[in-house]
């Protein structure tokens, strides 16, 4: 967070007073007060902008009311956050780093997270270059489709199905009609899609029970 904050405040001036830096997240207090302290420092501190954790709700509204969505992540499982962004039609970057580039699939989207000066440059690309930001809002969208709960369950059924499956003397699979547990594990996945992409705990506890028992 402090190289993104580094890297907004190295931006050209005109997009720093036409754009504000919003960092969304759950904070300690002591962490706001770093944010504001090296804000000021660096003189954006009426440019950055630390939000409190966001319902899912206020976060569906807030991606679609930015410009740009940066993620300079170091350590990431998946990356759920520039997956969202995409899915609301948001220009998109995300570092180079862990899993994103798998979610992102476009190398122009990506940077060096210790990298400040690259950094700024494609927030700054991406902010200044009205083509260049259609472009990754058209990519964003054609890639969030491409992740899906329901597509999850296929892929999820397919590995069931090639694991559980009986073999013949030759090591083929024998056809078997769908069961009723493979139904079950269905509908405890696709009940997991929401409009965030985010599944509730009910709908994981759910979904635990079914790979559990089935």
């Amino acid at each position: 967070i402090s190289r993104l904050v580094h890297a907004y405040a190295a931006l050209p001036p005109e997009l720093i007073a036409r754009y504000q830096l919003a960092l969304a997240g759950k904070w300690h207090p002591q962490e706001e007060s770093l944010i504001a302290e090296l804000a000021g420092s660096l003189g954006v501190a009426g440019r950055v902008v630390v939000l409190q954790h966001v319902s899912d709700q206020a976060l569906v509204q807030l991606l679609n009311a930015a410009t740009l969505f940066v993620f300079p992540s170091m350590q990431e499982g998946f990356g759920l956050p520039p997956l969202e962004a995409m899915a609301c039609g948001t220009a998109t970057i995300a570092s180079r780093a862990t899993s994103l580039p798998e979610v992102i699939g476009l190398e122009e989207a990506m940077f060096d997270p210790t990298d400040v000066a690259e950094m700024t440059a494609l927030m700054g690309r991406a902010l200044s270059d009205s083509e260049f930001r259609q472009r990754l809002e058209a990519h964003g969208l054609e890639r969030a489709a491409q992740f899906s709960w329901a597509r999850s369950a296929d892929i999820s059924l397919d590995c069931i199905e090639r694991i559980a499956s009986p073999r013949s003397a030759s090591g083929s699979a024998i056809p078997q009609a769908p069961q009723e547990a493979q139904r079950t594990l269905l509908a405890a996945v696709d009940a997991m899609t929401t409009a965030t992409l985010k599944p509730s705990s009910r709908d994981l506890r759910r979904f635990a029970v079914a790979v559990a028992q089935h």
